[in-house]
């Protein structure tokens, strides 16, 4: 899985060994054949295409320690774009939904299902993960400087 940015949109891109295909979940799903699909899927071909030089030097040098695919010509397989996955109604969600779709998706579908308001919430609870995670280094800095 890969989460990538193109034009300030967050999509995650999923590498399906199994289907040996390119999944693409976008939660700002442009209309199919829109100029602006037509250049995310040039920016994922050209992903592809760098992953693929990378698997073939990685199989050339022996620095792959295993590898179960049966096909690792990543950039001979199809580019799918998934359908019907929850699509967000504003213009800063989308980081938060492919988070969602990280979470639960497996490869052919969404495990748990959400929407925009579970997005809304899911914003507030992350930053509070955030803030109180044993890695947040500056934690007791803010905490200081805030009175807290």
């Amino acid at each position: 899985m890969m989460p990538f940015c193109f034009d300030n949109n967050w999509v995650l891109v999923v590498v399906n060994a199994n289907k040996k295909e390119i999944q693409v979940l976008n939660p700002l799903c442009p209309g199919a054949g829109s100029e602006e699909d037509l250049q995310l899927l040039k920016a994922i071909q050209n992903l592809v295409k760098g992953l693929d030089f990378h698997l073939e030097v990685g199989s050339q040098t022996h620095t792959m320690k295993t590898n179960r695919w049966t096909d690792m010509k990543v950039k001979t397989w199809p580019i799918v774009t998934i359908q019907g996955l929850p699509q967000q109604h504003d213009t800063t969600s989308d980081g938060l939904f492919v988070l969602k779709y990280i979470e639960h998706w497996d490869g052919d579908r969404l495990t748990k299902n959400f929407n925009q308001a579970m997005i809304d919430s899911f914003r507030r609870k992350l930053i509070c993960i955030l803030f109180n995670s044993s890695e947040n280094v500056v934690k007791d800095h803010i905490q200081g400087t805030t009175g807290s």
